[in-house]
């Protein structure tokens, strides 16, 4: 077998491949006596049919399966004598398969582009400040009292902004009951917006035991065409109301929510709690601002492959989450064609990242030690107040992501060593 390695472009090479006819024969030679001791063919024992009876039957099968066998034998080979690293599995080229001949072939292999990275010695960036108001602290404080809230029956007044309700309804457009929308005892925070436009603002003003009607409009890129635009009315009858107690802000409250004495040291703890959090912000966004620097300065091509393996990793992730909150698939896939150029945009961009800290690690020797994911494992399970055996169990099937994952954090970490703030 002989073979030529051939630049396309920085991130692609061409292989061009000659398997020799005395081999490619041999081969075929060998797959048609495997084929004959299996098949049946009327009229012959098995494994005494002629090979021209077999060539007939399966010879286009045959000659594909004898070519998918070359293609696994030799790229492993061709690969290790060439040196070449590829990111993901190539593209063939090529005729079919003749016997008697020399069988010429060409692979496309995406490989990862040679990086001198430049400019990351140095780099000037302005550090975000943290300033965490009074108005800040109170804001997250009636977060946390929300969460505390207990429901109450309403007594004597109609449905409000903000109130549980449990009623049952039904649904129709043009008179005609749609599927789907009917329900007993479904519950809806008035206000959430979890309803289509002016069912929820309808329901206001009704009361307990109350029968009525509630008129809707469905958006005009409803998912669901024939009703798309449309105006619905739902019959519903209201059998509960409910709306949230809040918890003084005061020293109990405090108490109930933590270790805490007063209102004064809940206030003290949450303030400083939203200041580390905005640090560590303004640290992720110095960190992302030194990595759009470093892009600018460093041209290179990327791998097709990469970003098309990493926007369809998005892309499903995104569909999970959509699917997870209850979208039908056609909706989703509607979603997902719209997001598709951003969804790809990224990718690209995650995709470049991931280049160019590799190229400053292999650069600057950077590497991940034993002793540096043990410290990681003791620090998730600090964090976490788990035990270090479980969040390695976690890990197990995902070593050579956290090994990238760290080595990634090195390489910030000496960005932002380097980097020269104001």
């Amino acid at each position: 077998m002989k073979f030529d390695v051939e630049d396309v472009s920085s991130v692609k090479k061409k292989i061009s491949i000659v398997m020799p006819s005395e081999k490619v024969g041999s081969k075929i030679d060998q797959a048609y006596r495997q084929l004959g001791k299996t098949v049946k063919i009327d009229g012959f024992r098995p494994g005494k049919a002629p090979r021209r009876m077999l060539e007939k039957q399966y010879g286009d099968k045959v000659l594909d399966e004898v070519l998918d066998g070359i293609l696994k034998e030799s790229y492993p080979v061709i690969i290790e004598k060439s040196e070449i690293a590829p990111v993901a599995y190539p593209e063939f080229g090529g005729e079919k398969i003749t016997a008697g001949e020399d069988f010429a072939f060409t692979l496309l292999v995406d490989v990862k582009p040679e990086i001198d990275p430049k400019g990351y010695d140095g780099v000037s960036i302005k550090e975000k400040k943290v300033d965490v108001a009074d108005k800040d602290v109170i804001a997250e404080l009636e977060k946390l009292q929300k969460s505390f809230a207990t429901l109450v029956d309403v007594e004597g007044r109609a449905i409000e902004k903000g109130d549980l309700v449990t009623f049952d309804f039904e649904g129709f457009v043009d008179g005609e009951p749609l599927a789907n929308a009917k329900a007993d005892d479904s519950k809806l925070e008035i206000g959430s917006g979890q309803f289509i436009p002016g069912f929820e603002d309808g329901m206001i003003g009704m009361s307990k035991d109350e029968k009525g009607e509630v008129k809707a409009n469905f958006p005009d890129d409803y998912h669901e065409k024939g009703i798309a635009g449309k105006e619905a009315i739902f019959n519903v009858f209201i059998k509960e109301i409910k709306t949230p107690k809040l918890p003084e802000l005061d020293d109990e409250f405090a108490k109930s929510v933590g270790d805490y004495k007063t209102i004064e040291d809940l206030k003290k703890r949450t303030k400083e709690d939203l200041e580390n959090a905005a640090k560590e912000n303004s640290k992720k966004e110095m960190q992302q601002e030194i990595v759009d620097i470093l892009l600018k300065e460093n041209s290179f091509e990327v791998p097709d492959s990469m970003v098309e393996g990493q926007a369809r990793h998005k892309a499903e992730e995104t569909k999970k989450q959509m699917a997870g909150y209850g979208m039908p698939e056609d909706a989703i896939a509607k979603q997902l064609e719209t997001m598709s150029a951003d969804i790809f945009k990224n990718a690209k961009k995650q995709v470049e990242t991931a280049l160019i800290l590799e190229s400053i690690a292999a650069k600057e020797k950077l590497e991940v030690k034993d002793e540096d994911i043990d410290k990681y494992f003791d620090d998730m399970a600090d964090k976490s107040g788990k035990p270090v055996s479980e969040i390695k169990g976690y890990f197990e099937d995902k070593k050579e992501y956290l090994k990238e994952t760290l080595m990634d954090n090195q390489v910030i970490d000496l960005l932002m060593s380097k980097a020269k703030i104001s």
